[in-house]
């Protein structure tokens, strides 16, 4: 799976998993001051949506659900179609892992 972006201390704000048609769509907040293309002058955030189609696999798991600006603590490649972000925030501590065949980036 390629991730285009460094998504380490980028925010989520947003999962909506859709079964019947077999998408997620994650809204983030992207560092875009952390990305290898970032020149001086642009935003230094931006919002941005990863969108997974054709999803297998979705599972979440939270310690404690407050899924609003939480920042993403790491994402790690489990094989070549699933992912897992590990993310925080005030009160939670999450992991969601996703198996797709497919990942888009979209800018809001």
């Amino acid at each position: 799976m390629n991730i285009k972006y460094n998504l380490h201390d980028s925010l989520i704000e947003q999962v909506v998993y859709d079964v019947k048609n077999g998408t997620v769509d994650i809204k983030m907040d992207l560092c875009n001051w952390l990305q290898n293309g970032y020149v001086e002058g642009d935003p230094e955030n931006k919002i941005i949506h990863m969108l997974f189609s054709e999803v297998s696999y979705m599972k979440k798991e939270y310690y404690e659900y407050d899924l609003d600006s939480s920042e993403i603590l790491d994402v790690s490649e489990i094989d070549n179609n699933t992912i897992k972000i590990v993310f925080n925030g005030d009160s939670d501590v999450g992991i969601i892992t996703i198996s797709s065949n497919n990942i888009h980036f979209i800018d809001e």
